[in-house]
């Protein structure tokens, strides 16, 4: 689906979670384990360098207890699935347009809530079609390929990511992390500007109490083959065409360097993304 306006199409984006952080297959289930597991309104249950742990609950129960909060999407939603667990909505989910959350399986989660005449059999089937879901389109991977796809620009080597602020915003940083590890794949390169330093493993200093969410599922994935870029003279090398796609990783939190690329590229060469949640 996607919005038609005057200057362009606006198309849905999601969060999307690293590939690496999906379980290969559905774990086995204790009987006792099938009540959802808690989410607290208040301080977090786990500390940050507890993300295994908190993983772990997710992996030992039938159902982890989520919700809309500022937006329908939410990380939450992802680490559930990719634990091969049921996200249990307890509100939002039914508030969730056709243009939220595209490629989340929200008719199957919203189908697969507990209840007494579900059996192992049904669950597990379920779950493992969730878990395949996750794997084939709810990744930073497949989040990288839809921009593409979507702009017709599948085949790009060379893409200048570009933001304006440093701190966590998830719908930037997964896709960020898509197009470095999409890119290294191809022989290809993303340069991003200016450089978020939580995604990436150099900066972890072995606590992430100061980022958002505990850092849990996003943050330093990015190994140092995505941080040896040359992030310098930004202006000069657009004069010189020098990408083959320009990326905004969040047109609300900054937009540098915007008149030189308005100037030296195309409409279809330019991504604009919007990822805030009052906005979805």
């Amino acid at each position: 689906p996607h919005l038609r306006c005057p200057s362009g199409n606006v198309h849905p984006i999601s969060i999307s979670i690293p590939s690496t952080t999906i379980v290969p297959c559905v774990p086995l289930k204790a009987p006792s384990s099938k009540i959802a597991v808690q989410s607290s309104s208040g301080p977090y249950k786990f500390t940050s360098n507890e993300e295994h742990s908190y993983k772990a609950s997710y992996r030992a129960s039938y159902h982890g207890l989520t919700r809309k909060k500022s937006g329908c999407d939410c990380l939450r939603h992802y680490e559930i699935l990719s634990q091969g667990s049921v996200p249990f909505f307890t509100d939002g989910l039914e508030d969730c347009t056709d243009m939220v959350m595209v490629r989340f399986p929200k008719e199957v989660v919203n189908d697969s809530k507990p209840r007494d005449d579900m059996s192992d059999e049904e669950y597990y089937c379920r779950v493992d079609y969730l878990l395949n879901v996750t794997r084939s389109s709810l990744t930073t991977v497949s989040a990288a390929r839809q921009v593409l796809e979507t702009v017709g620009k599948e085949d790009v080597l060379k893409v200048l990511f570009l933001g304006g602020n440093e701190g966590v915003d998830y719908v930037r940083d997964s896709l960020l992390h898509g197009f470095k590890v999409l890119m290294r794949e191809r022989g290809g390169e993303v340069v991003d500007f200016v450089r978020p330093g939580h995604m990436y493993l150099k900066d972890y200093k072995g606590r992430n109490e100061e980022l958002y969410g505990l850092g849990y599922t996003y943050s330093h994935w990015i190994e140092s083959w995505g941080d040896d870029v040359y992030r310098g003279n930004i202006k000069e090398r657009l004069e010189q065409r020098e990408f083959d796609l320009v990326v905004f990783g969040s047109v609300y939190r900054g937009m540098p360097f915007w008149e030189e690329v308005r100037e030296h590229y195309g409409k279809e060469e330019i991504v604009l993304v919007d990822g805030e949640d009052e906005h979805g």
